[in-house]
C-alpha cells in the first residue's frame, strides 16, 4: 500500500470531516484552505470545528496537532509530497476543472487525483488533465457524516488504470475501514442518484393529492424500509438549496426527465430564502421546543403532530416480510401510496443496472451503506414475493428491463429477514456447540474458545446468560487458553430485550437478574484470561459483559454506556457494582474516592454513552489496560491474540476483595446536588427516585462511612434498587413510553 499522506482540498464542511477521519485511521492529513484571500487571512474555524468535541470527529482531541493547515499559496511542496490528493470544494463545474488544471503544474503525474463530488461527470472533470494523469483520476465519493458512514463510491474516468482503481479499493476498505461500491459515471452515480429519485417521487405524488408535508413523512421512513427520517425532513437537513441544484442536473439529462417532474414547493420555499436547517426554516420551522411545517397553499407555517394513520397498527410485527404483506395487500389510498413508494424505486432501481452500476446487489448495498435503508429495494422485492411483484410492476408501470424478464428466480438464494452472523470457517478448529439465534460456541486450532453472540439485534436474553455461563464453565474445566467473547453483527450488544423484561412477572425478572449477576461474576474472576471484543453499541447489558470482563478489545467506533435510566431502571446485572468495585479497590484518598464516584454518577444518572472508545476510557467504562484498534475487523483477531498473550505469561485472575465505602457520606452529596437538580427544574421527583438508587449502590448502601463491604453485598444493593424501580408505577409508564416512542419519558 502506497497511499500514506494525504491532502484534502477544501476545509469546508466535507473537507474537514474527510480530513479528521484521516487522521483518526492514523494517516498523514494536509487540510488545504481554498477560500481565504491569503495566508494571513487563514481562518480558524475549520480545525476549531474538528477540535470541537460536540462534532465528534476526532478519537482524541489532541490529535488536531497532526493536521498541517495550510493556504492553498504555500502548499506547494505539501501537494508535491502528497501519496492521494482529495478535492472538497464547491460543487461548480468550472471551478473545480480550474482547480484540476492549476494541480497538474504542481504534483507528479503518478499522483492520485480523487474528487469528492456527488454529482459531476468524472469524465468531464478529467477533460483538462494530461493522459498520463488521467490514468491516476478518480471519483471518491464520501458520504456524509463521514465518521460513521459505512460507504465510499469509486468512480472511474475513460482511462483510469485499472491498477490505480484497486490500489485504491484495497486503500478504502483496509486503511480507512469502509465499504466501496463500483458506480458508473452518469448523474448521481448511484446511491444518490437512487436515494434523490425516490424522495423526489414520494414528494410529488404527495404534493399532487395536496397531502400535508408531516403525513408524506410519515408514511415515507421506516414504514417502507428505508431510514426513520422521511424526504422532506431528509431534505431540510441537506439544504434545499443543494437539492434544488441536484434536480437541475437530473432534469437535464434527457434519460431522466421523465422520472423528475418539476415540483412548485421548493421554489416557494427558496423565494422566501428557506433552505432547511441552515436558516430559520426550510420544509419545517422549529420555535420554542414546537415544530412547523411549511404549507404551501397559504405560504404560511401551522403547527402539526405526526399522523396516528389506522394503517400502522398493522405494521408492527418484528418480521419484515410480515409489514410489507400488509403493505401489499392494502386497498386504502395510504397503503396504496406506500406500495407505489416501494413499487417505483423498484422499477427506477431495475433499470439502472447496467447503466448506473453493474449488478443489482450494488444498488442494496449503496442503500443500506449510504442511506441507511433498513432494505434495499431488490431485497424487498424478494420479500413481498419475487413473481407476484414483477407481475404487478409490469401490469401497473410496464414492460420490465430484459434482464428481469428473462430472471426465473428470486434476486437472492436465501430469505432476506436477518440471519444469525456466523464465524469464517478458517477460525474454526471444532464446534462445542450452535445454539441458533442465540449463540455459537468454538475452540480454534490455537485452543482459544469463541463465543459468538448471535441473538436477534444483539439483545441480551436469558438464554444468552446461560450460554455465557455455561462457556465459562468450559473454559474452566478443559485444557484451553482462555476466552472471547464477541458478537459479529452490527453491534456488541443494545442490552437486555425490554419487550421480554417487561412481560415477565416478579419471579421471573429476579432469576434473570441472579442469571446476570452470577454471569458478570464468572467473568471477572475467571482463572483463565477472558477477553470481550466490542465494538459498535455496547448499552446496558452488553457494557455490563464488557465491565467484568477482565480484559476488552474495543474498536475505535465503540459506543458504550449504561443506559437504563432512559426507561426509569438503574442497571442491575452489576454495571453499578463494578464502577465502585473499581473505585474502591483502588486504594485512592477519601477526597479522590468521593470525585471519582461523583463522576461515574454523573455518567450513569444522565445515561452517558461514549462518542467513542477514547471517550469511553474518559467515562471510565474502559481502563487503561483495555486496548482499542481502529478498525471493527481487527477486533476479534486481536482478542484472540490477547488471550494468547495473557495465557502465555502467566495469567493471575482477579480474586474478590473486601474495602471500606463512603456509605451515608457519600449519599448526603448526591442529595445536596439532587435539591439543585429539582430548585432548577433539571429533573423530575421519579428522576430523582433513581438517582438515589444509583447513589445507594455507589455508597454502599446506607452505612456508616468507612464500613467494610464486598461485592456480592454491592450486587444485592443493586439488584434491590432495580426491583424496587421495576415495581414503580412510573418506571412502567417509562419503559412503555419507550418501547411505543422510541424516546424518554420525564415523568
Amino acid at each position: 500500500m502506497n497511499i500514506h499522506r494525504v491532502s484534502v482540498l477544501g476545509s469546508g464542511s466535507m473537507g474537514r470531516q474527510i480530513a479528521a477521519y484521516l487522521i483518526n485511521m492514523g494517516l498523514s492529513v494536509n487540510l488545504i484552505n481554498m477560500t481565504a484571500q491569503s495566508p494571513e487571512e487563514l481562518p480558524l474555524e475549520p480545525l476549531d470545528y474538528i477540535r470541537n468535541p460536540k462534532n465528534q470527529l476526532l478519537f482524541r482531541p489532541s490529535s488536531i496537532s497532526q493536521i498541517n493547515y495550510l493556504h492553498f499559496s504555500q502548499a506547494e511542496q505539501a501537494l508535491k509530497n502528497s501519496d492521494m490528493l482529495i478535492e472538497t470544494i464547491v460543487e461548480d463545474l468550472e471551478i473545480k476543472k480550474k482547480l484540476f488544471k492549476s494541480l497538474t503544474r504542481i504534483v507528479s503525474a503518478k499522483t492520485i487525483l480523487a474528487s469528492n463530488t456527488s454529482s459531476l461527470s468524472i469524465n468531464t472533470l478529467s477533460e483538462v488533465l494530461s493522459s498520463q494523469q488521467r490514468k491516476f483520476f478518480i471519483g471518491l465519493h464520501f458520504f456524509t457524516p463521514v465518521h460513521s458512514s459505512r460507504m465510499v463510491e469509486l468512480i472511474a474516468n475513460k482511462e483510469t488504470d485499472k491498477s490505480v482503481l484497486a490500489e485504491v479499493e484495497v486503500f478504502v476498505k483496509e486503511i480507512l475501514n469502509k465499504e466501496v461500491i463500483k458506480a458508473k459515471d452518469v448523474t448521481g452515480f448511484l446511491a444518490n442518484r437512487i436515494g434523490f429519485y425516490a424522495n423526489h417521487e414520494i414528494m410529488a405524488r404527495g404534493e399532487a393529492k395536496k397531502w400535508p408535508i408531516p403525513m408524506i413523512d410519515a408514511i415515507s421512513g421506516a414504514y417502507i424500509g428505508r431510514s426513520k427520517m422521511g424526504p422532506y425532513r431528509l431534505s431540510d437537513l441537506t439544504g434545499i438549496d443543494v437539492s434544488a441544484a441536484a434536480f437541475n442536473y437530473y432534469s437535464k439529462d434527457e434519460r431522466e426527465r421523465l422520472f423528475f417532474q418539476k415540483r412548485s414547493l421548493p421554489d416557494l420555499l427558496l423565494a422566501h430564502q428557506y433552505l432547511g436547517d441552515k436558516t430559520n426554516g426550510g420544509y419545517y420551522k422549529k420555535k420554542q421546543n414546537q415544530r412547523y411545517f411549511f404549507n404551501g397553499e397559504t405560504e404560511n407555517y401551522e403547527s402539526f403532530v405526526f399522523p396516528e394513520l389506522d394503517i400502522f397498527n398493522h405494521l408492527k410485527s418484528k418480521k419484515a416480510q410480515d409489514n410489507f404483506e400488509v403493505i401489499f395487500n392494502s386497498e386504502d389510498k395510504i397503503g396504496t401510496f406506500m406500495w407505489e413508494s416501494i413499487r417505483n424505486v423498484m422499477y427506477y432501481a431495475a433499470i439502472n443496472v447496467g447503466y448506473a452500476c453493474d449488478s443489482y446487489q450494488d444498488i442494496d448495498k449503496a442503500m443500506v451503506w449510504g442511506y441507511n435503508w433498513q432494505w434495499g429495494p431488490f431485497e424487498i422485492w424478494d420479500l413481498m414475493g419475487y413473481e407476484r411483484v414483477k407481475k404487478r410492476i409490469e401490469d401497473e408501470v410496464g414492460p420490465l428491463p430484459k434482464w428481469i424478464q428473462e430472471r426465473g428466480q428470486a434476486f437472492y438464494s436465501k430469505q432476506c429477514e436477518p440471519q444469525s452472523v456466523k464465524l469464517r470457517d478458517d477460525l474454526i478448529d471444532s464446534v462445542i456447540w450452535d445454539h441458533d439465534q442465540q449463540s455459537q460456541f468454538v475452540k480454534t486450532s490455537e485452543q482459544v474458545l469463541l463465543l459468538i453472540i448471535c441473538t436477534p439485534k444483539s439483545v441480551i436474553t436469558p438464554g444468552l446468560m446461560e450460554d455465557i455461563i455455561l462457556a465459562i464453565d468450559y473454559l474452566q474445566t478443559n485444557a484451553v487458553k482462555g476466552m472471547v467473547v464477541a458478537n459479529l453483527q452490527k453491534n456488541f450488544s443494545v442490552g437486555f430485550d425490554i419487550h421480554t423484561m417487561q412481560n415477565m412477572n416478579h419471579l421471573q425478572l429476579q432469576k434473570s437478574l441472579n442469571m446476570g449477576q452470577k454471569m458478570v461474576t464468572k467473568l471477572k474472576h475467571s482463572s483463565k484470561p477472558i477477553v470481550t471484543a466490542i465494538h459498535g453499541h455496547v448499552l446496558g447489558g452488553g457494557a455490563e459483559i464488557a465491565l467484568f470482563s477482565p480484559k476488552v478489545v474495543a474498536a475505535a467506533d465503540t459506543f458504550i454506556g449504561l443506559t437504563e435510566v432512559g426507561v426509569g431502571l438503574i442497571p442491575g446485572g452489576g454495571g453499578l457494582t463494578e464502577l465502585a468495585d473499581r473505585v474502591y479497590r483502588s486504594h485512592m484518598s477519601r477526597y479522590e474516592t468521593k470525585r471519582e464516584l461523583f463522576s461515574d454518577f454523573l455518567t450513569v444518572a444522565y445515561g452517558k454513552v461514549s462518542k467513542n472508545a477514547y471517550d469511553a476510557l474518559n467515562l471510565g467504562l474502559l481502563r487503561q489496560t483495555d486496548r482499542i484498534v481502529r478498525r471493527k475487523q481487527d477486533v476479534l483477531r486481536s482478542a484472540i491474540a490477547e488471550v494468547e498473550f495473557l495465557a502465555k505469561y502467566g495469567y493471575i485472575g482477579e480474586g474478590s476483595m473486601e474495602y471500606a465505602v463512603l456509605g451515608s457520606d457519600f449519599k448526603a452529596i448526591i442529595e445536596g446536588q439532587l435539591r439543585n437538580w429539582l430548585s432548577g427544574g433539571f429533573a423530575t421527583e421519579h428522576d430523582c427516585v433513581i438517582a438515589r438508587s444509583i447513589a445507594d449502590v455507589l455508597a454502599g448502601g446506607n452505612v456508616p462511612l468507612g464500613t467494610i463491604v464486598n461485592q456480592k453485598y454491592l450486587l444485592e444493593i443493586e439488584k434491590e434498587q432495580f426491583m424496587a424501580l421495576w415495581n414503580h408505577p412510573k418506571t412502567q409508564e417509562r419503559m412503555t413510553f419507550w418501547m411505543k416512542n422510541r424516546r424518554p419519558l420525564h415523568n
